[in-house]
């Protein structure tokens, strides 16, 4: 009587720790990928701080103005230039916008 209960409890104890093992493995695969993904968070963040460092050296308005002077050949605005509100033409209302719309599909 004794040795089929021995048997089971050895049968059941070998895969007890067939299991363990595969488990411990298991954790450690996992271990050693959550590692590589923290280093890579890592390297995300440092090329994030660097580009945030690059935005902030292309947008210092010193160099946008010398950019904008070199390039765009820029005057400076005279009074004859400026107009006043009324001047300024209102926007089509959205039934005129749908009528030209009508017309140049019917072109």
């Amino acid at each position: 009587m004794i040795r089929p209960t021995l048997i089971v409890v050895i049968v059941v104890l070998a895969i007890m720790v067939t299991g363990l093992f595969e488990l411990k493995y298991e954790v450690r695969e996992l271990d050693q990928e959550k590692g590589r993904l923290l280093a890579q968070i890592e390297d995300e963040r440092e090329a994030l701080r660097v580009l945030q460092a690059e935005w902030s050296y292309l947008n210092q308005p010193e160099r946008i103005e010398a950019l904008a002077t070199q390039h765009l050949r820029l005057a400076t605005p005279n009074a004859r230039q400026i107009a006043p509100i009324g001047a300024i033409p209102m926007r089509p209302a959205a039934d005129e916008l749908a009528q030209v719309a009508d017309a140049e599909k019917a072109e």
